[in-house]
């Protein structure tokens, strides 16, 4: 049986915004940051074809798409509200 990934919360060290990730992995909507792969909670999982490696790195022959990002400006607490602390609640 393959054990589910946990759904975790932090508040974005960029921007402070309460965000969730998988194990360990966040990436803010808000201002673009992203934590780096190797903080999560476990390992990732292998590819599904059975081969090793990095499964991001196109093979032979495969071009690679091109990068899309999208940007939108990052979102603003409303005045009198309190930040969330790392438990997700306001003080």
């Amino acid at each position: 049986m393959t054990e589910h990934p946990e759904i975790t919360y932090i508040g974005c060290a960029r921007c402070g915004t309460q965000i969730a990730g998988l194990d360990g992995r966040y990436a803010c909507s808000g201002c673009g940051w992203v934590n780096e792969w190797t903080e999560g909670h476990r390992p990732l999982p292998g590819s599904r074809s059975g081969r090793s490696g990095d499964v991001s790195v196109p093979g032979p022959g495969i071009a690679a798409s091109p990068a899309h990002h999208v940007h939108s400006p990052p979102l603003r607490r409303p005045a009198g509200l309190s930040a969330p602390d790392q438990t997700g609640k306001s003080a």
